[in-house]
């Protein structure tokens, strides 16, 4: 009986993988689509995300926007440099520490911003409404737990140097 239990588990611990997977590819796919049609540019996922890490005010340093993004430094730079260009961001030397950047939002990315504060409600309403609806608060901090679980796992198996 606990063989046959286990073979059940361990099948759907394999399924929850694979659905892991087939999940993590939609992202990557959503990911490239652009969000917004701004006047005269195109916003992809990852410059709207950076747009909402930098936030207006005193701005972020690129170890802060890589930290919050869960990406590289070298993303982040790439990603900064489309949205100087673009005209959303402008990039300063830090005062305290010169080799730090930190990134601010020009006035056309605090209105991204603003509208992007506006849409995300919206979508989180509307994404409750469609999908999480059908789970209770603790199923959610369930699902929660999981992703951050996962998370940690894979960190820990792409690196097992670092134990």
């Amino acid at each position: 009986m606990q063989e046959a239990n286990n073979t059940k588990r361990i099948g759907l611990i394999g399924e929850l993988f694979r659905q892991k997977e087939v999940s993590s590819q939609a992202i990557v796919r959503y990911s490239s689509i652009p969000k917004i049609d701004d006047d005269d540019s195109t916003l992809y996922v990852r410059e709207v995300h950076f747009i909402a890490v930098v936030q207006p005010g005193t701005g972020k340093t690129m170890s802060e926007i890589a930290e919050a993004l869960a990406i590289t430094p070298s993303a982040v730079t790439q990603i900064a440099a489309r949205l100087l260009k673009k005209g959303y961001i402008e990039k300063e030397r830090s005062k305290k520490y010169h080799k730090q950047v930190i990134a601010h939002l020009t006035e056309k990315g605090e209105r991204v911003y603003n509208e992007l504060h506006t849409m995300k409600e919206e979508e989180i309403v509307k994404m409750d409404k469609e999908l999480f609806s059908q789970f209770t608060d603790e199923q959610l901090e369930l699902l929660l737990n999981y992703e951050k679980l996962t998370c940690s796992l894979v960190q820990k198996w792409s690196n097992p140097s670092a134990e």
